[in-house]
């Protein structure tokens, strides 16, 4: 990942896999924000309907990430958006945040040729569809792998909607202004 410092690496397994699962979680939170931010966009910019930020928040916002995900999609499919629409499928493939969120995670030591020598996780999470427990077992390159994929998916939809139709990460940023001025103002006249 691109957030991980070199300090990092002097970290033990454990250490180092803990570090990586909360940058994830930490960036599944600015994912979320920046899929309201894109919904909003799209809704205002591109569909015309003439959203507030305000607005956008309080229809949005509550949302679970796959109905903000169908949210999205629905939009993007209106102005037939393939290319990002292909990359925000591939950023909540990659990143499977329901089994991560979710899931379990528990530290174990693997018993290889007798001695417990490998650190490695295990991810518990019931299966739904088959009515039983899951179980996984990540090594501290499983773990690398699924962040590092999850990061650049999330890069290559950036990139998309930067290309598609100008949706920088800054407008994320001015969404979240916006938002706090529209709620600033909506107080004050209530006051009034």
């Amino acid at each position: 990942m691109e957030a991980t410092s070199a300090a990092v690496f002097d970290l033990d397994t454990r250490e180092r896999f803990i570090y990586e699962y909360g940058q994830f979680v930490l960036e599944w939170n600015a994912f979320e924000l920046y899929v309201e931010a894109l919904i909003w966009y799209v809704r205002t910019k591109r569909l015309h309907e003439g959203v507030s930020c305000l607005q956008n928040f309080r229809e949005i916002n509550h949302l679970s990430p796959n109905k903000k995900r169908g949210s999205l999609m629905d939009c993007l499919r209106r102005i037939n958006e393939r290319d990002v629409l292909a990359a925000v499928n591939k950023v909540y493939d990659v990143a499977d945040r329901n089994q991560w969120i979710h899931g379990l995670v528990i530290p174990i030591k693997v018993k290889e040729g007798g001695e417990y020598e490998e650190d490695t996780w295990l991810l518990y999470r019931f299966n739904k569809v088959k009515n039983r427990p899951r179980f996984a077992r990540i090594t501290e390159s499983d773990g690398d792998i699924l962040f590092v994929e999850f990061h650049e998916a999330w890069k290559s939809l950036k990139s998309a909607a930067e290309r598609s139709f100008g949706f920088l990460v800054d407008v994320a940023d001015h969404y979240l202004v916006a938002l706090a001025e529209e709620e600033s103002l909506r107080r004050q006249s209530q006051s009034n």
